[in-house]
């Protein structure tokens, strides 16, 4: 019972955390960022919720901000790496 009350009390603290464009900060209160938001979903997932699922009331998804960040082929090479 113990773990259940802990990864509902994590949880409820993830909902905080996310920004209203869907990602996750690295910190609360700052920016979204890709690795942050997708470790996020990871521990989401663990509760068994997709990306779509992981949204503030009124905001973006996970899934939203991550499909943001993408590049399509057309785009240009920002560096070599």
């Amino acid at each position: 019972m113990g773990e259940l009350n802990a990864a509902e009390a994590a949880l409820g603290w993830l909902e905080e955390a996310q920004n209203a464009d869907g990602g996750f900060p690295y910190f609360v209160g700052g920016d979204s960022d890709a690795n942050s938001t997708a470790v996020s979903l990871l521990g989401t997932s663990s509760a068994g919720l997709t990306p779509q699922q992981v949204a503030r009331p009124g905001g973006a998804t996970a899934a939203d901000y991550l499909y943001s960040l993408q590049l399509g082929c057309a785009a240009a090479a920002t560096d070599e790496d």
